[in-house]
């Protein structure tokens, strides 16, 4: 089989050599790499179970944190011109604490240890977006149309512990993705897509291979609901120019945001396609260590692999039409007890979208 061509890729083997396969420089940096002690905790990580994957459930409640299910069609934080319920809202009916950082915490009884974890926190939020005054202890989002596992804080040392966990990469977020072979998607897109390699659908993964694709992100389309990539070249130039138009054309200060793309697997065609012509389906398991709205499922559809029901980026429909993406795995350090801690749920089969 004629390997595909690996334009926009950068990947390390597993004897630590790097090779730099990029013909349009799209990548630069270093390779996405997760300490082999890490690796260890996801591998013998928590096993978590979920009763209903269309109803949200708390599956793990720590001192300082809660692992929370989000199902898909529920919006994770509040939204200005929305009232509908988030998981924001329905964890806070149980655990009050998550929405309030201004009650003393119940698991400090130093008036001392108060007053400065209360100073500490205040230096913490100056440095965050004022968003995060109204998503309480919501730690990161999901897309509304995205399932899987979010990480919240219930308290303060929590919070901060988690931030400064966040700001290191030192939070693991993994997800599972099913999707179909499109690659006649280029509106808005670069010329230059990135190929992911033959070997990268044997299902294997070698501790030290890592294959990435990346790249900031600019909006697009009515009402900027989608995002589209934006090349280092290009956003060098256009930097230029937001500079002197007083405008920002890319999101974020044009940071780039990298999708760990870990292994992939090919998957029988079946029926319940209903486009006309029978796409190759592929699941696909991938991280990141620093999100974006709707960062692996533009990557992915850049890549020629739309996940399967997602409308917004020309994804193929599939089953029962949700959308064939769940956060499936957290890894992060405990804020009390300094451990290293991993939670996951099953992964994501054809039958459950």
């Amino acid at each position: 089989m004629t390997t595909p061509g690996l334009s926009g890729l950068r990947f390390r083997s597993g004897s630590g050599k790097q090779s730099n396969v990029s013909i349009n420089r799209l990548l630069t940096g270093n390779t996405c790499f997760f300490p082999a002690h890490v690796i260890y905790y996801i591998l013998m990580g928590v096993h978590l179970q979920v009763k209903d994957f269309h109803e949200p459930q708390i599956l793990e409640a720590g001192k300082d944190f809660l692992i929370v299910f989000k199902p898909s069609k529920m919006h994770s934080a509040p939204l200005a011109k929305s009232s509908d319920t988030t998981i924001l809202d329905w964890c806070a009916r149980e655990y009050p604490e998550v929405v309030d950082f201004d009650s003393e915490d119940e698991f400090v009884n130093d008036n001392s240890q108060i007053e400065t974890q209360a100073e500490t926190l205040t230096e913490t939020q100056a440095e965050i977006p004022d968003k995060y005054a109204e998503e309480g202890g919501l730690l990161h989002r999901l897309d509304y149309e995205t399932h899987g596992l979010l990480l919240v804080a219930r308290t303060l040392h929590g919070m901060e512990t988690l931030i400064e966990q966040q700001k290191q990469r030192r939070i693991i977020k993994e997800y599972n993705a099913l999707t179909g072979n499109n690659k006649s998607i280029t509106e808005g897109f670069p010329n230059d897509k990135p190929n992911l390699p033959s070997w990268i659908f044997r299902d294997k993964h070698r501790i030290g291979d890592s294959i990435y694709i990346k790249s900031a992100f600019r909006p697009y389309g009515p009402g900027r609901k989608v995002v589209r990539p934006v090349l280092p070249d290009i956003q060098q130039q256009n930097y230029l120019k937001s500079l002197k138009q007083g405008k920002e054309i890319a999101l974020d200060g044009y940071r780039p945001y990298l999708t760990d793309v870990i292994t992939g697997r090919y998957l029988s065609v079946a029926n319940e396609i209903t486009e006309t012509q029978m796409p190759v389906l592929s699941f696909f398991r991938l991280r990141i260590l620093r999100g974006f709205r709707h960062q692996i499922r533009c990557h992915l559809a850049w890549a020629g692999w739309p996940i399967l029901n997602d409308t917004l980026y020309n994804g193929f429909s599939y089953g029962k039409g949700f959308l064939g993406l769940r956060a499936c795995l957290l890894s992060f350090t405990d804020p009390s007890s300094g451990k290293e801690l991993s939670f996951s749920i099953p992964p994501l089969e054809l039958e459950d979208i």
